[in-house]
């Protein structure tokens, strides 16, 4: 049996609904975003494996549109390899508050991610 997801807010919905019954999106205006738009909602997905290929997708195309979600992320993800693919796309993303989201990851309580944020904090010289 397939499970079917609302986009906008994940929850799992009945097949062939028009609206979402959680969150009240029209599921047909998902269509309507773009491609980054659609790997920014995907950060909340609930599969892991599909949040860690959004940060990447966010990463490669240097998304500063990302940035709050990615700043959420860092708060709130338990995934130990979402987190690392959310530190991995900061280091991508050209920008000074990306900078500041590295600053933000040193103190991680999982000490990978604050080690791999100081790595890349070392090497990319951000003030």
């Amino acid at each position: 049996m397939i499970t079917h997801f609302c986009p906008f807010c994940w929850s799992i919905i009945p097949e062939k609904v028009k609206t979402c019954p959680d969150c009240g999106e029209l599921l047909c205006r998902y269509n309507d975003r773009s491609i980054e738009e659609k790997y920014i909602l995907a950060l909340r997905h609930p599969i892991t494996e599909n949040r860690i290929l959004a940060a990447m997708f966010l990463g490669e195309s240097e998304s500063r549109q990302a940035l709050p979600e990615f700043e959420r992320m860092l708060r709130e993800e338990k995934e130990y390899y979402v987190l690392r693919e959310v530190v991995l796309a900061l280091t991508r993303i050209r920008d000074p508050q990306a900078c500041e989201l590295l600053k933000v990851a040193l103190d991680h309580p999982y000490s990978l991610i604050s080690q791999l944020a100081k790595r890349f904090l070392d090497q990319l010289k951000c003030n």
